[in-house]
């Protein structure tokens, strides 16, 4: 079955918008208000995904990154690992409007680095994509 393209003035700004709070995987997105995968649909649109099926974590799979990588890297400090996971988690799902930059510092073999380099992916991503959209809206309005 084949669509037939139709001109749509606002299909910059849905690209950019319509995925804010989600996650994007092959096999659907991760809706970050209902904690749910979801299938996706004609109003959900994305040039970022995650090359992978999204799976659910078990008790067990949680207890092991809590054990191996954010206990040892903020020293159990529960309100610091939860604020961090929070800021990350609104990176992730889009929320990039208030511009803020997080900076990360710790001793020597911390797992500081773990975090960076999975942060610093992320946000290449979403940089990239946005410098994607920005090129694409100025031919799109400049001709």
């Amino acid at each position: 079955q084949f669509v037939e393209p139709q001109e749509d003035p606002d299909f910059i700004d849905k690209l950019w918008s319509s995925n804010l709070q989600k996650l994007c995987f092959r096999n659907g997105y991760y809706d970050f208000k209902t904690g749910a995968l979801k299938e996706y649909d004609n109003d959900t649109h994305t040039c970022v995904k995650i090359n992978r099926d999204y799976e659910a974590p078990t008790p067990e799979n949680i207890q092991e990154v809590y054990d191996k990588i954010l206990d040892p890297i903020f020293n159990k400090d529960k309100d610091l690992m939860e604020c961090w996971l929070n800021y990350v988690a609104r990176g992730l799902a889009g929320h990039v409007e208030d511009k803020n930059w997080g900076v990360g510092i710790g001793e020597r073999d911390c797992g500081l680095e773990i975090v960076s380099v999975n942060t610093a992916d992320q946000l290449t991503q979403k940089i990239s994509f946005t410098r994607v959209r920005d090129q694409i809206r100025q031919r799109h309005y400049l001709g």
